[in-house]
């Protein structure tokens, strides 16, 4: 009696393994470099709103010569801050100390 011979074309069971071992070594390279992307890009947001914050400061003060200047003031009508850039100086926790913008960083 011969052997049956397969004639179908297919991938191992060793070869399925080891192309899964393969990709998870791969993700276990990539996922920790995507948090740290994801922190600098946060970090460079927050520094643009700070820089963005205090030059509204500044125009606020100049055009009504008011010492004191808050968030809810620049937010006021639009004028100078949207309510979307509100929104995300909360949640970066950027606000205003002696009239000027700081990040406390989490």
């Amino acid at each position: 009696m011969k052997p049956k011979k397969y004639s179908r074309k297919a991938f191992t069971l060793i070869e399925v393994l080891t192309t899964m071992f393969i990709i998870s070594l791969l993700l276990l390279l990539v996922m920790p470099n995507l948090a740290r992307v994801k922190q600098q890009a946060e970090a460079k947001q927050a520094r643009a709103m700070v820089q963005t914050l205090q030059t509204q400061i500044e125009l606020y003060q100049d055009e009504y010569g008011e010492q004191v200047v808050t968030i809810d003031k620049l937010l006021a009508g639009n004028r100078y801050l949207t309510s979307a850039q509100g929104q995300r100086l909360r949640q970066l926790n950027i606000g205003i100390e002696n009239n000027l913008a700081k990040y406390a960083e989490k």
